[in-house]
């Protein structure tokens, strides 16, 4: 069977499967294998049952894509595919390259966050938040200000000589329909790839970093995240975006819960001890700012132009 060879999040990825996304690199001593193969046995069951996703704790996981493709993840070196009968392969490839290398990376005791990661040009930041505070908005205008690419929507983070690095992922970054069209790019030269949530991909060689990038700063995106907050905006008049600093307890909870599967781990196994040392290391190194914007106006220019004030 052909096996190929990537460069994702870092890593050296040996691959039955081609992944047209990524960067390709020599053949050599993975770190990381993706096989097809059988799901083991005592995961008959969990399936049989329709359930869709299993972890033992930081050592092993299981989950059923959509289509009925089930990956099976362990060690943190080794991901098992067992394809469905009708395997839709952009939905399986983007879940590998998102879900798989995450839980990949949270078994080698390395921080895997939510979030896009680009580069000022001395330094990686990381902008995070819940889904809809406008981090891929955020990121798509800051690319246009000539930032780097790093990864789009999970990152990985770990030590290196000088310090926490931020690895790149692969130069694609998915947006949707209406975000396409606002900047301007036709259609036509995106890549489908997902037809239930109307998402498409870029591939961005144009502003993609190869090389791993000292992390610098950590921005967390809320809306409104402060009861009374748009009020109180309102009645001063003061400006509709506030960013601060956040330190102590409050940096390592944010932390926490930006690490990809956060609450599925906080709940069950609890975040083991050599992930919260890198999460306090990073901590100590990063600055970690809370960005609140008013949700009902258009904040995008205050919260690009703060956030640059603060690299």
């Amino acid at each position: 069977m052909m096996e190929y060879f990537y460069r994702i999040y870092g890593l050296r990825v040996q691959s039955q499967i081609p992944f047209s996304e990524a960067v390709p690199e020599t053949a050599g001593e993975a770190e990381v294998k993706i096989v097809f193969g059988r799901m083991p046995d005592f995961l008959l069951e969990a399936g049989q049952k329709g359930y869709g996703t299993w972890t033992n704790g930081f050592v092993s996981a299981w989950f059923r894509i959509r289509d009925g493709t089930q990956v099976y993840v362990e060690g943190g070196s080794r991901i098992t595919v067992e394809l469905s009968e009708e395997p839709q392969l952009l939905v399986i490839t983007s879940l590998l390259l998102s879900a798989g290398m995450a839980l990949v990376c949270l078994q080698r005791g390395e921080p895997f966050f939510h979030g896009s990661a680009l580069y000022t040009g001395e330094q990686a930041i990381l902008l995070c938040g819940e889904s809809g505070a406008g981090k891929s908005t955020v990121a798509m205008e800051l690319l246009q200000r000539k930032l780097g690419f790093l990864a789009d929507d999970t990152v990985r983070v770990h030590p290196g000589t000088m310090g926490m690095l931020a690895e790149p992922s692969y130069p694609q970054q998915k947006l949707c329909r209406d975000m396409a069209l606002k900047c301007g790019k036709p259609l036509e030269e995106l890549i489908y790839i997902d037809e239930e949530r109307d998402k498409y991909a870029w591939r961005r060689q144009d502003c993609y970093r190869k090389e791993a990038a000292l992390l610098g700063k950590i921005f967390l995106l809320r809306k409104d995240a402060v009861a009374g907050w748009q009020d109180t905006v309102q009645n001063t008049g003061e400006e509709a975006v506030s960013i601060q600093k956040l330190t102590g307890q409050k940096a390592l909870e944010t932390l926490s819960s930006q690490l990809y599967l956060a609450d599925t781990y906080r709940y069950s196994t609890g975040i083991p001890y050599p992930l919260m040392e890198q999460l306090v290391r990073i901590a100590g190194q990063a600055g970690i700012y809370e960005v609140i914007r008013q949700s009902d106006k258009d904040t995008l220019h205050e919260v690009v132009t703060k956030i640059l004030q603060f690299c």
